[in-house]
């Protein structure tokens, strides 16, 4: 059958899985049928970062993407993700774009060479374009930030409801930025917080105007430095400041990423029952000496579930070094198993166990016999 005649349906499908960009340019050439479908996916996400483009300044992208969209409008309504570096926006050439962009719902700040980013006047093009209605989500990362350089990006954020923060190192405003900031009313359905300084998470839960209460995802990942500090050098603040959001929640998260263990069980901080995915990171080293430290206060937070489960995905990723000296670990293994296969995580389908690092394997396949038996996917990487 020409590829021409086949139903639209298949060929969305056939253009959905296709990962590079050269070859979605090919399927656009293949039929008049298969133009919109790549189109769709080639300017869903453009970039106006320079960095990502080894010959391109920033004034170069910004004058082929206004040729490409006087040329063809109809292509600047495909776009959902913009990247860019702020301190590069020229109001006069960028102002053109940015109005062309009426269905953008991402943008993602990946650098910021020149100047601070409260250093951007109010009325800057980047502001203006956060304050569109239509932008729900923002990530800034990775760069030396202060979280003064993070507040006028939320100022100017209204309608946000997703946020991502990598690499934020630097506590505190920064360069005389007002102390006391206040938002115009920012209620996240999903934070993630990658690296960066350890208080973040404490610093942003307690600005005027951020509300946390309603989160449905939380991902908080130190990495393993941030991690040492909180867990070896016994500093709980951050582990603090997981814990009162957690409390804090209306009972609507239903994802949660972490890769430290906090002073309390799950169940006594949120409702575990309604989490649909639960993802943890368990680094042997920093078990404060007792890596089953881990896997005890993993099984009393699923211990506390009492009535049905909605969880349906549960991944644990295991790191080990060479110098790791892990002790017998199958007592807490056959918790474990035990938790995990009880019948109120009746949706439980999907286990992920991942293990990496330098050492021997902690965890192996012969582990969790009740969960196998119960026909759970468990998948070992």
């Amino acid at each position: 059958m020409a590829a021409s005649l086949l139903p639209q349906e298949l060929i969305d499908t056939i253009i959905n899985n296709v990962e590079d960009e050269r070859s979605l340019h090919s399927c656009s050439r293949v039929a008049l049928s298969w133009v919109t479908s790549s189109q769709r996916l080639i300017f869903h996400s453009i970039s106006l970062a320079s960095s990502r483009y080894k010959s391109s300044s920033h004034n170069d992208l910004v004058c082929r993407l206004r040729k490409t969209f006087n040329t063809s409008p109809h292509l600047a309504r495909h776009v959902r993700i913009l990247e860019l570096d702020p301190s590069q926006v020229v109001p006069s050439r960028t102002e053109p774009l940015f109005a062309l962009l009426s269905r953008l719902e991402e943008v993602r700040v990946v650098d910021f060479e020149d100047a601070p980013m409260f250093t951007c006047p109010q009325h800057h093009p980047f502001h203006s374009l956060l304050a569109l209605p239509s932008i729900t989500r923002l990530t800034i990362g990775p760069g030396a930030w202060y979280l003064g350089d993070v507040m006028p990006c939320l100022r100017s954020g209204q309608n946000l409801t997703e946020l991502t923060l990598e690499d934020v190192i630097f506590e505190g405003y920064g360069y005389g930025l007002c102390s006391h900031p206040c938002l115009p009313g920012i209620e996240l359905e999903q934070l993630t917080i990658r690296r960066g300084f350890v208080g973040l998470l404490a610093e942003l839960n307690g600005i005027p105007g951020m509300d946390l209460s309603r989160l449905k995802r939380l991902s908080v990942l130190f990495g393993v430095r941030n991690a040492q500090t909180t867990m070896r050098w016994r500093n709980r603040a951050p582990i603090s400041a997981i814990s009162d959001v957690l409390k804090a929640n209306y009972g609507m998260l239903e994802h949660l990423s972490l890769d430290v263990f906090l002073d309390q069980p799950l169940c006594a901080l949120l409702n575990v029952s309604r989490l649909r995915s639960l993802s943890l990171h368990v680094r042997w080293h920093l078990a404060e000496r007792n890596p089953a430290c881990w896997l005890k206060w993993i099984n009393e937070s699923l211990e506390g579930m009492t009535g049905p489960s909605v969880m349906e995905e549960f991944v644990l990723r295991v790191t080990t070094y060479a110098d790791d000296d892990v002790p017998d670990l199958s007592a807490e293994c056959g918790r474990l198993d035990k938790m995990l296969s009880r019948s109120n995580l009746g949706r439980l389908s999907r286990v992920v166990i991942e293990q990496d690092g330098e050492g021997v394997p902690t965890l192996t396949t012969d582990c969790l016999p009740q969960l196998t038996s119960k026909g759970v996917a468990i998948t070992w990487c």
